[in-house]
């Protein structure tokens, strides 16, 4: 039983993983244009019953406890980054390493 759910564990972290990977991909090909692209609303959007959605959608600005994560976003794959260079290893390596340690740790409090 834990086998069969071990795998189905792996089988499913491959598969998030591969679509994290292609999302990066893209937001990463098409950084330039995402930067520079305009947004303006539909005429037939209702803008006078959903102006605080408009508002939100539109904003330029992100709201301060978002700028807040997205620093420690950027801080923590800076400190990543740095930390794969250090060691020379790549990215999917060092997944596939937390991935064993994980595997292990659970192992022990399982069995």
């Amino acid at each position: 039983m834990l086998t069969g759910s071990r795998s189905s564990l792996q089988a499913q972290y491959q598969i998030l993983l591969r679509n994290l990977q292609s999302l990066l991909d893209i937001v990463n090909e098409n950084a330039v244009p995402f930067a520079h692209t305009s947004v303006h609303p539909a005429v037939n959007f209702p803008g006078r019953t959903q102006e605080n959605i408009l508002l939100t959608l539109l904003r330029k600005k992100r709201e301060p406890d978002v700028e807040e994560r997205v620093e420690r976003g950027l801080e923590t794959a800076r400190d990543v980054r740095a930390a794969v260079a250090a060691d020379g290893k790549d990215g999917i390596t060092r997944l596939e390493e937390v991935w064993k340690e994980l595997r292990a740790w659970t192992q022990e409090r399982v069995a």
